[in-house]
């Protein structure tokens, strides 16, 4: 005897209505903008990370500040903001992670491994950051200030002075080699430790612990920084800086246009991935294009009000542009303007904040894709990401800020632009512009413009041709000055392998004849691709095959449908699903006649479905061929239904792409796997 189940989150219409009915409509408006809020001030925090609020106003240091926020500026229309549209759309689409996504253009799997990657360096250096904001918070908190170990005092005219600087402080204790002062790097491991194991519980149940922790963090750092400014901004170093603006003589090197296209990709969190996971979690009822522009927006005012507070914190004098160049600014502006030792611990606890936001924004699609791969155990896989995270953190640390400064200034941006020219070149021009289109549309109910189009085509060209122009300075001054480029060519290699090796596998996965078949399969979309709630899925297949045999300039979707679908999905899943499930064989039991007829209905109702085939049947079988065995009347070369008696043998007829695989209805779940 065979038993029809039904996809988890797909509930009856008549336990909707009536749950809808006990709600009222006003409560549910009051709700839904309350959630809309929380998502905006989300974005407001993840605007405040120290890609932004650190490593932005010491490049505008380094190359002029003007000059820097106005390419910096430009960057961020031009190329960041297409790219976080794309983004947000197919990972809202596919709800999957950075690697999941990349079953549109399977072969191509490799650069969601890339951006994992990325993500785990940025935070093992961030790391480095939080650590020592910590660490001088601590001890001001707890002793005098300045520092006794960073006083230097020398007899002059006008008294005793302190004659060490800020830098030789850092260097003098916490950045000391291990062999002078091995205490300092102690407590630095110890707290490299605690931030580790303690700072990922704040992503105890993903992206709903992410939101809450977003929304409290924001208000925060929001605080912090208009206390800052009300209280230690000099408005007359400000207005100089806006007057001197005859500095624009880096426009004509590469570094400076290099240095902004990776700060708009590394602000906006383009590298990282959190856009892909967070569009399918967090901004999963939201419009795409709106969410695009406003997170590129608060990213160009943080960006701008960044660089305004220390500048006019820092004073007039010339400012260190090291790896820790705001600590140092901080750290020598409060001695300098002898100020209470509140305001360096006010300053020191921004830049905290600005880094609790930037590992949690990192670490979001990393834990978002071990919970794919190892369902309820993620934790513990999360556990030993820590522990590995602790000891390489460590390890750079004691190697002095060097290494750090060669993973922020080589290795990831050239990963940066490896992996944003990839994805879009994947999905605009093998994955096709005009299915994306499509995929666009249908979650958002609108044509997307021509500008988008226009924007994606351009984006891969204009990074390559900054990327070599960058590249061909670089080499012509390392080969003058006689250095090597090791960094670079181990990047550049340790990009190969991971394409190359993720590729094989993706071809060794297709199920065709020879290899050229495989490697011409890996290109096309696999059925994994798409939606993932199964009436959702059933209508974007249905409209993508109608669409197909229309216009390429003329399509339509059924949005609407798509949403109330979609709506009715996410929220049965955040219930618990208490029924008697030994009793329900109205639900669990429904003959596939009574499926026939439903589907049969659809039809009826919107003419758009009426030369849509089965969806889940590959190949389409004529309705005009009967089949002679009734058992075999309404099987599915991709649905496996359970045979016997529940969590016996399961009778199967899959491929490797699509699989339902029900063992046990008590545990209310259908998983997904390859």
């Amino acid at each position: 005897m065979a038993v029809v189940t039904r996809p988890f989150g797909v509930v009856p219409s008549a336990r909707v209505d009536s749950r809808q009915a006990r709600t009222p409509s006003h409560g549910r408006t009051v709700r839904r903008i309350f959630d809309v809020i929380k998502i905006q001030i989300c974005t407001i925090a993840v605007s405040f990370t120290l890609f932004n609020s650190v490593r932005l106003p010491r490049e505008a240091f380094k190359y002029g500040d003007i000059p820097y926020l106005v390419v910096y500026s430009f960057w961020l229309l031009v190329v960041a903001l297409p790219t976080t549209l794309l983004q947000l759309a197919i990972g809202q689409l596919s709800h999957q992670d950075p690697v999941g996504v990349w079953r549109a253009v399977p072969i191509l799997r490799g650069v969601g491994h890339l951006k994992i990657l990325t993500s785990y360096l940025c935070c093992i250096y961030s790391m480095v950051y939080i650590a020592l904001s910590a660490a001088y918070m601590i001890w001001i908190g707890k002793g005098t200030f300045p520092l006794k170990d960073c006083t230097k005092l020398h007899m002059t005219p006008n008294g005793y002075e302190n004659k060490m600087n800020a830098s030789e402080c850092f260097n003098s204790t916490f950045l000391a080699p291990f062999t002078e002062q091995p205490q300092y790097l102690g407590v630095m491991a110890i707290l490299i430790f605690v931030l580790w194991f303690f700072l990922p519980i704040m992503l105890y149940r993903l992206h709903k612990s992410l939101k809450i922790s977003l929304v409290i963090l924001a208000a925060i750092i929001i605080t912090v920084a208009i206390v800052l400014t009300v209280f230690l901004s000099d408005i007359n170093i400000l207005s100089n800086m806006l007057e001197s603006c005859e500095h624009w003589s880096p426009l004509s090197e590469p570094y400076i246009w290099h240095s902004t296209l990776v700060q708009a990709l590394l602000s906006t969190q383009i590298v990282s991935g959190y856009l892909i996971s967070a569009g399918g979690s967090l901004y999963r009822h939201s419009d795409v294009r709106w969410t695009s522009t406003f997170a590129t927006i608060t990213n160009l005012l943080s960006g701008w009000l960044s660089v305004f507070l220390w500048q006019s914190i820092g004073g007039e004098g010339i400012k260190d542009t090291s790896f820790i160049a705001i600590l140092v600014l901080i750290y020598q502006s409060s001695v300098s303007e002898k100020r209470t030792k509140e305001w360096p611990l006010l300053a020191f606890g921004l830049v905290l904040v600005s880094g609790i936001i930037t590992v949690l924004a990192l670490l979001f699609p990393i834990y978002d894709k071990l919970h794919r791969l190892a369902g309820d155990y993620w934790r513990i896989f999360a556990c030993a990401s820590s522990a590995l995270g602790t000891a390489l953190t460590v390890s750079v640390l004691a190697q002095g800020l060097d290494l750090a400064a060669v993973l922020d200034e080589l290795v990831i941006p050239v990963l940066a632009v490896f992996t944003t020219i990839v994805e879009i070149v994947g999905f605009v021009f093998i994955y096709g512009w005009f299915y994306l289109t499509v995929d666009i549309h249908f979650i958002t109910g609108s044509r997307l413009p021509w500008f988008w189009l226009m924007t994606w085509w351009s984006t891969p060209v204009l990074l390559m041709g900054v990327t070599g122009w960058w590249l061909r300075s670089l080499l012509r001054v390392t080969m003058d000055q006689g250095q090597t480029l090791w960094p670079l060519g181990g990047v550049f290699v340790g990009i190969l392998v991971v394409m190359v090796v993720m590729a094989a596998v993706a071809v060794a996965k297709e199920e065709q004849f020879n290899l050229l078949t495989k490697i011409a399969s890996a290109f096309r979309p696999s059925r994994l691709w798409g939606p993932e709630e199964p009436m959702s899925r059933y209508i974007w297949m249905s409209q993508r095959f109608a669409n197909e045999n229309n216009s390429e300039h003329d399509y339509n979707t059924d949005t609407k449908t798509f949403n109330h679908i979609i709506n009715k999905y996410h929220d049965k899943c955040n219930e618990i699903y208490n029924e008697d499930w030994l009793h329900s064989t109205d639900i669990y039991q429904s003959t596939p006649k009574a499926q026939t007829k439903n589907d049969h209905n659809i039809k009826n109702e919107n003419p758009l479905y009426n030369d849509v085939g089965a969806i889940y049947s590959i190949p389409t079988v004529s309705t005009i061929k009967k089949k002679k065995k009734a058992d075999e009347q309404f099987r599915s070369p991709n649905i496996c239904i359970a045979k016997g008696e529940l969590g016996g043998p399961v009778n199967c007829n899959c491929n490797r792409h699509f699989q339902l695989n029900v063992p046990d209805l008590r545990n209310n779940e259908v998983s997904t796997s390859l």
